[in-house]
């Protein structure tokens, strides 16, 4: 799935613009203003993705604005813009371990837990860039256990509890610039 721009599409459950149940590559695409009920604004990532080089803008679901990531999944180099949340997960909600999120870019997403990322468990978060993202808790990571928080850029960030990350239990965070 590559270079396609999805726009204001909505699905009453997951997977406002794609559902992606097994391994796709979906490369420099353009998600804006999509909605879904549940799970995944943008895209619902039931099956083993790479998700590389996408602009995510405005998407909206109860977990996951832009992404809701079911599997091990690969998402790298991505911009995720104003994504909004209603529960979970401004931009990305990571329910199985194993996934990476390596350098992308979050700017002003929005949601009641994690701002711009809700992370489960053994997920690692590496080299990202979080600014103006909010939450009640976790402004922009909200992490339950076993996630590896490393070398990632946090600045303005807003959270009642946490401004840049809040840790459940047992997190590596290291080597941030807060």
């Amino acid at each position: 799935i590559d270079n396609n721009s999805f726009t204001n599409n909505t699905a009453n459950e997951q997977g406002g613009a794609i559902y992606a149940h097994s391994s796709n590559n979906i490369i420099s695409n353009t998600f804006s203003g999509n909605t879904a009920g549940t799970m995944g604004g943008a895209i619902y990532a039931s099956g083993t993705n790479i998700i590389q080089s996408n602009v995510f803008t405005a998407n909206e679901a109860e977990r996951g604005g832009a992404i809701y990531a079911n599997v091990s999944n690969s998402i790298t180099n991505n911009i995720f813009n104003s994504n909004v949340a209603t529960a979970s997960g401004g931009a990305i909600y990571l329910n199985v371990d194993s996934n990476t999120v390596v350098e992308n870019v979050f700017t002003g997403n929005t949601a009641a837990t994690g701002g711009a990322i809700w992370a489960t468990a053994s997920n690692v978060i590496s080299s990202d860039t979080f600014t103006s993202n909010s939450a009640t808790l976790g402004g922009a990571i909200y992490a339950d256990t076993s996630n590896s928080i490393t070398s990632n850029n946090f600045d303005n960030n807003i959270a009642e509890q946490g401004g840049a990350v809040y840790t459940n239990e047992a997190n590596t965070v290291a080597s941030n610039i807060f």
